[in-house]
Order: C-alpha cells, then structure tokens, then sequence
C-alpha cells in the first residue's frame, strides 16, 4: 500500500490551516523586507530576454512579479515552480516504478481531483488508486493538525 500523510493519514483542521495561512504571511512579511540586489539589476539590461526563474509557488506568482517590478528588475517572463504538478508527478513515478508484481493500493488526497483521472490512464493493472476516507469529528472534539483516520 502506499498512503500519503498530509490531508490523508494527517488531516488539517481550521487550526491547522490557520497556522499554515498565518506562516504565509510571515514569509510574505519578510520578502517585501528583502532589498534589491544593486549590483545585480543594472547588469540586466544588457540582455535581449531576462527569463527568472523561482521556486516560489505559482501562487505566488502575482506577488513576486509585483515585488520585481517595484526592484526595478525588467524581465521577459516569470517561471514559478508548480509545486503541487511536480509532487504528483513524483509521486506517481515512484509509485510506477514500485513494479507490476505486487498488487498496489495507492491511498491519497490528490484522488479528490481531477488529477486521478490522469493517473488511472497511465497506471499499471495492478494499482488501485483511493482519496481517503475522513474521519468525523464528534461534537467534543476540536480540529487539530494531528487528527487520526
């Protein structure tokens, strides 16, 4: 079996996602703190195509392409890195790679969306791909980053 850990074997609650929502800001606190690279800016404009490239999430995208324009960076285009896209291309090749003689049950959150569809397609006999069942929380008990199948 291979079973993935956030949002499947550990599921996040509002305080989970809170705290990940509120590391966010922090790390955008301190990007707007960060200075232009004097140095380094000018020398750009002795190039046809600037291309930067960044493994900031595509998330971030807007908000990076907005803190170069402010440096005064000039750039041809902006590549951010499409963190969930390569996890699930990871994943999927390591999971291929486990072999075609043993029955594998794949168990993970990104069955939920569109993205299995494309794995079932390319996957060997033997996987079984499932998103993961929650569990209920009774009334007594409050979300938390540690809340167990």
């Amino acid at each position: 079996m291979v079973v993935d850990v956030d949002d499947t074997l550990l599921i996040s609650g509002k305080a989970s996602h809170f705290f990940w929502w509120l590391s966010l800001q922090f790390q955008r606190i301190g990007r707007r703190l960060q200075k232009p690279n004097a140095s380094l800016i000018p020398r750009l404009s002795g190039y046809d195509r600037v291309i930067v490239l960044t493994g900031r999430d595509t998330k971030e995208s807007q908000f990076t392409e907005n803190q170069l324009k402010k440096a005064g960076v000039n750039f041809s285009s902006l590549v951010c890195c499409p963190r969930k896209q390569i996890i699930n291309e990871w994943k999927t090749a390591t999971v291929r790679n486990l072999g075609e003689s043993d029955k594998i049950v794949w168990i993970d959150d990104i069955f939920e969306g569109r993205f299995s569809e494309s794995v079932r397609a390319l996957s060997p006999s033997n996987l079984t791909t499932a998103a993961p069942e929650r569990a209920r929380l009774t009334k007594h008990e409050r979300s938390s980053e540690l809340e167990w199948l």
